[in-house]
């Protein structure tokens, strides 16, 4: 059985890269460009692994996460956050 894993980041850039490098080791992936967009695929698919952005327009990751683990969503969160200052 193949993975099923979704990407939710709102900068195109960055989900093309994740689905060119999981896509190239064999798993499925959708992508979607926002935490709502990203929560109506998950009321339609099961999902083994979800990359979530943390910060985006709209519902924010964080905020994606809260709906998530509300709904009773088993995960562990890890990450590096950086923000660049111009």
């Amino acid at each position: 059985m193949c993975e099923q894993i979704l990407v939710i980041d709102d900068d195109l850039a960055v989900r093309k890269s994740f689905m060119l490098a999981l896509e190239d080791a064999n798993y499925n992936v959708d992508v979607a460009e926002s935490g709502e967009a990203g929560l109506e695929k998950m009321s339609t698919m099961d999902y083994n692994l979800i990359f979530l952005d943390l910060k985006m327009p709209g519902i924010t990751g964080v905020e994606t996460l809260m709906i998530l683990r509300n709904r009773g969503y088993k995960m562990v969160q890890t990450g590096n956050i950086g923000y660049r200052s111009c």
